[in-house]
């Protein structure tokens, strides 16, 4: 389809104005304390939540493809830091984000160790771990700082490693003095006698804390030790996750021949059973839950048209037909919920809209002969933009049941989930102001 006419009025907003919602994978949303849950879409958005009452502010887009493999808790100075994307040489990104400035910045990394396999950050360096070396990359330039050979140890987690049979330093954390890797001995042979499982940092503790066979907390440093709530003494005991903040470790242990799983909080020792079959992640990052409310949206249409008495059609698989209408017994703007029988006067089907590389989701659109343009958005959204330039255009979310939505001239509608504190426009002045002429030009 034409790429020459300009993407809809919404995308030149200078704040994305709209909540919208994605169905959020543990692997790829992360708590940070005092802001929310940040989640780095499949589609290269990166996305906040932080209102369970409503839906997720865009804050960037057009992020390059992969995953997200080391996130911080905590900001420093308004800003928070990831590292996205692929551990390949020329895969790799620092992301930062301030939250004062609403400045996404994108640095790529320039990796030059063969088989990375893991990646972590540690003051303003990204560690990368290959197979028999550790690459330091700064994280504002992306340049190499120092590539070195490490010990013969296994990566744990984060910053800490620990050994492989036979040789020395059992438990180490590794750092970067500005010119060489420095590693830090935790614990030398007394980490077998103790049986230590697991090392992390955790938000809001000074030491790194370590996890023994025992179910026991130790704050190495300190070698102060806390008890935690599992049966005593736990059978076969195995660290199954920790979160990404170290606030919750999942336990898998045997008692009375069964398998159990229970997951403890570090700061308070709480203990609560999880479910056998519980999915890790999801277990150790649950708090995320309590912000995170997605809703489903309709992105699967084919075209648009208008019937026969003015409204707008939506046109689903096989033709089936969705009117978008204004309900009079609720008073509000409606995509119905069930496909109904009825005559279209002029329809378009949605094409690929070729555009630049600025984003990674799918837009398509309808246009008329009048000049008309509907634009159909894979989140979730519908744009209209009337062939009378006098006209506002505006954006729909498309939600069964009463929508919200956006006019470019400032108003909105709908529901605080994706509106959020907007003052509101009645449905049934943007219905006849903004909807019902887009259609009597159709028609």
């Amino acid at each position: 389809a034409d790429s020459a006419a300009p993407l809809p009025a919404i995308f030149r907003a200078e704040r994305f104005p709209l909540l919208l919602s994605v169905q959020p994978d543990p692997k790829r949303s992360w708590l940070v304390r005092g802001i929310g849950v940040l989640t780095y879409a499949r589609d290269g958005r990166l996305l906040l939540w932080n209102d369970p009452s409503h839906g997720a502010r865009q804050l960037a887009e057009g992020l390059p493809a992969g995953h997200l493999l080391w996130a911080e808790s905590a900001t420093r100075d308004a800003q928070v830091r990831a590292v996205i994307g692929r551990l390949s040489e020329r895969g790799l990104y620092a992301l930062t984000y301030d939250f004062e400035t609403a400045i996404c910045k994108l640095v790529r990394l320039t990796c030059d160790i063969s088989q990375p396999g893991h990646c972590f950050m540690l003051a303003g360096a990204v560690f990368v771990v290959g197979a028999q070396a550790l690459a330091v990359i700064d994280a504002e330039s992306g340049q190499s700082l120092t590539t070195s050979p490490f010990p013969r140890c296994l990566y744990h987690r984060g910053r800490f490693f620990r050994k492989r049979e036979g040789t020395g330093w059992p438990w180490s954390a590794v750092a970067f003095d500005g010119n060489d890797v420095v590693w830090e001995l935790l614990f030398n042979e007394d980490a077998r006698r103790i049986g230590l499982l697991a090392v992390f940092d955790a938000v809001r503790k000074e030491n790194p804390v370590g996890v023994t066979a025992a179910g026991e907390l130790i704050s190495i440093g300190s070698d102060v030790r806390q008890r935690t709530n599992l049966p005593a003494p736990p059978g076969n005991l195995h660290v199954l996750g920790i979160s990404r903040d170290g606030s919750k470790i999942l336990f898998e242990y045997s008692e009375a021949s069964a398998r159990k799983r229970t997951l403890i909080d570090v700061h308070t020792l709480a203990a609560t059973p999880q479910a056998p079959n519980v999915d890790p992640l999801a277990a150790v990052e649950s708090e995320n839950w309590k912000w995170v409310r997605p809703v489903t949206l309709r992105r699967r249409f084919e075209g648009l048209g208008v019937s026969a008495s003015g409204e707008l059609i939506l046109i689903g698989r096989r033709d089936s037909l969705w009117p978008l209408r204004f309900d009079e017994r609720d008073q509000r703007i409606c995509l119905a919920t069930q496909p109904v029988e009825t005559e279209l006067v002029v329809s378009r089907r949605f094409e690929v809209l070729d555009q630049s590389a600025t984003n990674r989701y799918s837009l398509a659109v309808a246009a008329f002969e009048d000049g008309s343009r509907a634009v159909l958005d894979a989140r979730g959204l519908l744009h209209l933009k009337n062939s009378d330039p006098e006209l506002p255009e505006c954006t729909i979310v498309l939600i069964e049941g009463p929508t919200s939505g956006w006019v470019s001239d400032g108003r909105y509608w709908g529901t605080p989930y994706f509106v959020g504190p907007s003052s509101l426009t009645d449905d049934r002045a943007i219905y006849e102001q903004v909807l019902r002429p887009f259609t009597e030009r159709l028609r």
